[in-house]
Protein backbone atom coordinates (compact mmCIF):
# COMPACT_ATOMS: atom_id res chain seq x y z
CA UNK A 1 0.00 0.00 0.00
CA UNK A 2 1.33 3.58 -0.72
CA UNK A 3 0.67 6.45 1.39
CA UNK A 4 0.54 9.91 -0.17
CA UNK A 5 2.14 12.99 1.89
CA UNK A 6 2.15 16.59 0.82
CA UNK A 7 5.45 18.27 1.93
CA UNK A 8 4.08 21.66 4.14
CA UNK A 9 7.02 23.92 2.36
CA UNK A 10 5.70 22.65 -1.42
CA UNK A 11 2.45 23.20 -0.12
CA UNK A 12 3.01 26.84 0.48
CA UNK A 13 5.09 27.70 -2.27
CA UNK A 14 2.75 25.89 -4.30
CA UNK A 15 -0.52 28.03 -3.40
CA UNK A 16 2.04 31.34 -3.40
CA UNK A 17 2.86 30.65 -7.04
CA UNK A 18 -0.52 30.09 -7.89
CA UNK A 19 -1.60 33.14 -6.05
CA UNK A 20 1.06 35.24 -8.15
CA UNK A 21 -0.30 33.62 -11.29
CA UNK A 22 -4.10 34.43 -10.17
CA UNK A 23 -3.07 37.99 -9.68
CA UNK A 24 -0.69 38.41 -12.96
CA UNK A 25 -3.93 37.45 -15.23
CA UNK A 26 -5.74 39.88 -14.13
CA UNK A 27 -3.50 42.44 -14.68
CA UNK A 28 -2.86 41.39 -18.64
CA UNK A 29 -2.54 43.81 -21.38
CA UNK A 30 -1.95 43.16 -25.12
CA UNK A 31 -0.05 45.13 -27.49
CA UNK A 32 -1.63 44.60 -31.18
CA UNK A 33 1.40 44.84 -33.44
CA UNK A 34 -1.06 46.78 -35.63
CA UNK A 35 -2.01 50.17 -33.52
CA UNK A 36 1.46 50.09 -31.68
CA UNK A 37 -0.97 51.29 -28.61
CA UNK A 38 -1.50 49.30 -25.49
CA UNK A 39 -5.42 47.87 -25.21
CA UNK A 40 -7.09 46.69 -21.95
CA UNK A 41 -9.18 43.52 -21.92
CA UNK A 42 -11.83 44.07 -19.83
CA UNK A 43 -14.37 40.70 -19.38
CA UNK A 44 -17.62 42.27 -17.75
CA UNK A 45 -19.06 45.95 -17.27
CA UNK A 46 -18.88 47.45 -14.23
CA UNK A 47 -22.14 47.90 -12.89
CA UNK A 48 -22.17 51.70 -13.06
CA UNK A 49 -21.76 51.28 -16.76
CA UNK A 50 -24.90 49.28 -17.00
CA UNK A 51 -28.00 51.58 -18.78
CA UNK A 52 -31.46 51.10 -19.28
CA UNK A 53 -33.68 52.88 -22.19
CA UNK A 54 -37.09 53.03 -21.20
CA UNK A 55 -39.83 54.48 -24.30
CA UNK A 56 -39.51 57.97 -24.59
CA UNK A 57 -36.60 59.33 -22.73
CA UNK A 58 -34.31 59.87 -25.22
CA UNK A 59 -30.28 58.40 -24.10
CA UNK A 60 -27.41 60.59 -25.28
CA UNK A 61 -24.23 58.41 -25.21
CA UNK A 62 -21.87 60.46 -23.31
CA UNK A 63 -18.11 61.55 -24.64
CA UNK A 64 -15.82 59.29 -24.30
CA UNK A 65 -17.90 56.38 -24.82
CA UNK A 66 -19.92 53.67 -26.72
CA UNK A 67 -23.07 52.17 -25.77
CA UNK A 68 -23.15 48.48 -26.62
CA UNK A 69 -26.85 47.21 -26.31
CA UNK A 70 -27.75 43.96 -25.29
CA UNK A 71 -31.52 43.29 -25.12
CA UNK A 72 -34.30 44.78 -26.39
CA UNK A 73 -38.01 44.39 -25.39
CA UNK A 74 -41.34 45.45 -24.19
CA UNK A 75 -44.18 44.02 -22.14
CA UNK A 76 -47.40 42.77 -24.02
CA UNK A 77 -49.09 44.32 -26.09
CA UNK A 78 -48.17 42.17 -29.03
CA UNK A 79 -46.12 44.99 -30.95
CA UNK A 80 -42.45 45.70 -32.47
CA UNK A 81 -40.05 47.17 -30.40
CA UNK A 82 -37.47 49.47 -31.96
CA UNK A 83 -34.05 50.47 -31.45
CA UNK A 84 -33.59 53.95 -33.11
CA UNK A 85 -30.03 55.98 -33.31
CA UNK A 86 -29.95 59.51 -34.10
CA UNK A 87 -33.90 59.08 -35.62
CA UNK A 88 -32.60 56.41 -38.47
CA UNK A 89 -34.37 52.89 -36.89
CA UNK A 90 -31.44 50.19 -36.55
CA UNK A 91 -33.19 46.89 -35.64
CA UNK A 92 -36.04 45.68 -33.69
CA UNK A 93 -37.64 42.78 -32.36
CA UNK A 94 -41.84 41.21 -31.96
CA UNK A 95 -43.08 40.72 -28.33
CA UNK A 96 -44.90 36.93 -28.99
CA UNK A 97 -46.80 36.56 -25.98
CA UNK A 98 -48.78 38.95 -23.45
CA UNK A 99 -45.83 38.87 -21.34
CA UNK A 100 -42.17 40.59 -20.92
CA UNK A 101 -40.54 39.84 -23.78
CA UNK A 102 -36.89 40.64 -24.34
CA UNK A 103 -35.61 39.99 -28.00
CA UNK A 104 -32.11 39.29 -29.35
CA UNK A 105 -29.91 42.31 -30.80
CA UNK A 106 -27.42 42.26 -33.36
CA UNK A 107 -24.09 40.70 -31.55
CA UNK A 108 -21.41 43.73 -30.66
CA UNK A 109 -24.24 46.18 -32.01
CA UNK A 110 -22.34 49.58 -30.12
CA UNK A 111 -23.83 53.58 -30.59
CA UNK A 112 -20.79 55.94 -30.83
CA UNK A 113 -20.79 58.78 -28.42
CA UNK A 114 -22.82 61.71 -29.23
CA UNK A 115 -25.14 59.87 -30.27
CA UNK A 116 -29.61 59.96 -29.44
CA UNK A 117 -30.95 56.46 -28.68
CA UNK A 118 -34.48 55.80 -28.53
CA UNK A 119 -36.88 53.06 -28.09
CA UNK A 120 -40.16 52.15 -29.58
CA UNK A 121 -42.61 49.92 -28.96
CA UNK A 122 -46.22 50.56 -27.56
CA UNK A 123 -44.97 52.19 -24.30
CA UNK A 124 -43.43 49.89 -22.98
CA UNK A 125 -40.24 49.62 -24.85
CA UNK A 126 -37.25 49.19 -22.91
CA UNK A 127 -33.44 48.50 -24.73
CA UNK A 128 -30.90 47.38 -22.23
CA UNK A 129 -26.85 47.92 -22.87
CA UNK A 130 -23.68 49.04 -21.04
CA UNK A 131 -21.20 51.89 -21.38
CA UNK A 132 -17.56 51.06 -22.83
CA UNK A 133 -14.55 53.38 -23.30
CA UNK A 134 -13.81 54.07 -27.15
Amino acid sequence: MCSISIQPLSLALGLAFGFVCFLAMGQTTITPAVLGSTVRVEYMPHPRDMVQISEGVPYVVPTGKVFVVTALGAAGSLSQTGFIVNGQFEFGTTTTSIYTTIGTVPSGFAVPAGSTITVSGGGSGRAWGYLANQ
